[in-house]
């Protein structure tokens, strides 16, 4: 069995490659991938429907719960799911954390 690896480069097609240079393009992915989206719509947490969106409309209006604070108590009661949902494999909190600096 051949390791995929995540390609989060925003101007690069390919969203998952091997070392036998077998890539899954944008095309063939059924979801959205945050790092090379920009729609508003685009999710940037994928467990807990975090868009882009509505984390920009919570921090501009400083509206609660802050994307941060409900994503950590959800994983602190083990309700997520990152490797399965966030197409980068991993948890999410760092590209939520990421993405609200640099709305500022």
């Amino acid at each position: 069995m051949e390791n995929h690896y995540f390609c989060s480069t925003k101007d690069c097609h390919v969203v998952y490659f091997d070392t036998i240079k077998k890539e899954y393009t944008l095309s063939d992915i059924k979801i959205t991938v945050h790092q090379k989206d920009d729609s508003l719509s685009t999710p940037v947490c994928y467990c807990f429907d975090w868009t882009k969106g509505k984390i920009k409309n919570y921090i501009e209006n400083e509206l609660t719960p802050n994307p941060l604070d409900h994503i950590r108590a959800n994983i602190k009661e083990n309700r997520c799911g990152c490797e399965i949902n966030n197409p980068q494999g991993s948890c999410c909190l760092g590209n939520v954390t990421k993405y609200i600096k640099d709305l500022a």
